[in-house]
Parts: structure tokens; C-alpha cells; sequence
């Protein structure tokens, strides 16, 4: 496992830069017109149905808070291994999710099941489109593990291995 990190995050590494974005204005809509319908790759038109589908048909909740971050900031700098403050708020949702796991759970149409493993999945955009890792066992992994865990699954697809 450790070879194929060093290895994937060595390839990542050599990778090319991504081409700029067109310096063309993006175009507008004309006379009467009130939208313009730009064509769209297969990847996207898949992400735009899976997540219309989500929303539809799996049950949702949201909270919001606000957090002073100050001692968190200090924390991750002081440490030795370079790690996002995502990181930290993906351990922190993931502790939460093992302490209350009714939370947990997937929805099969008719009932929660409640789930064993605390796998949490993140949306990340990029030039091909979003992708969404997934950081299994999430409470169990320590922070530094967290962010190797997204840095290889975000090197894989773009790199096409």
C-alpha cells in the first residue's frame, strides 16, 4: 500500500499543468433570447442526472453553524505533515457519524438500514467533471491518513490509472 501512494503521488507529481481557460468571453444571450444552451460532455450529463436523483429520491437533512476556527488553523500549522482544514471537518464528521448512528444510515426505499463502517464521500470538482472520493472508515483514520486517502483518489482519475 505504502509503495503504491509514494507511486501514485510521484505520478501526480509529474503530471502536466492543466491547459488555461479560454480566454474567449463566454457567449451571451442575444435579441429576445434568455438562456443560451451550451453543449455538455457525457461525464457531466451523467453528474447532472446522479444528482438530480440524489436530491429527488434520498432523504436529506441540513444544519449550519458557526465555528471560530482560530485554534484549529494554529493546530494545522504547527503540524509536521501538510493537511487541508477539509480534512479536519471530514474526521470531525465522521467521529459524529460513529457517535450517533442513527445518523449513519442509507435509505433502501423503504427503511434506514443503519451502516457498520463510517465511509464518508466528498464532491470534488475538476476539469473533467466532478468526482466524489470516498474516505472508508473515516473515524478510524487519523488526519494525516485522511488527506492521503483524497490526494490518491484524486490523482488516479487524472491520471487515468
Amino acid at each position: 500500500m505504502t509503495v503504491f501512494i509514494r507511486n501514485s503521488i510521484m505520478t501526480c507529481l509529474s503530471v502536466s499543468k492543466p491547459q488555461p481557460v479560454s480566454s474567449e468571453p463566454p457567449p451571451v444571450p442575444k435579441g429576445g433570447q434568455q438562456f443560451i444552451d451550451l453543449p455538455n460532455t457525457n461525464m457531466r450529463r451523467t453528474i447532472a442526472k446522479r444528482l438530480t436523483e440524489s436530491k429527488a429520491f434520498v432523504p436529506h437533512t441540513y444544519a449550519s453553524t458557526d465555528c471560530v476556527m482560530d485554534n484549529l488553523l494554529k493546530l494545522r500549522k504547527s503540524l509536521e505533515v501538510k493537511v487541508s482544514v477539509n480534512d479536519f471537518i471530514i474526521k470531525a464528521a465522521g467521529l459524529a457519524l460513529r457517535r450517533v448512528a442513527e445518523m449513519n444510515a442509507v435509505w433502501n426505499g423503504e427503511e434506514a438500514k443503519l451502516v457498520k463502517d463510517v465511509d464518508i464521500s466528498v464532491a470534488v470538482a475538476t476539469d473533467a467533471g466532478l468526482i466524489t472520493p470516498i474516505v472508508k472508515t473515516a473515524d478510524a483514520l487519523k488526519i494525516a491518513e485522511i488527506s492521503t486517502v483524497l490526494k490518491v483518489e484524486l490523482i488516479i482519475p487524472n491520471t487515468g490509472t
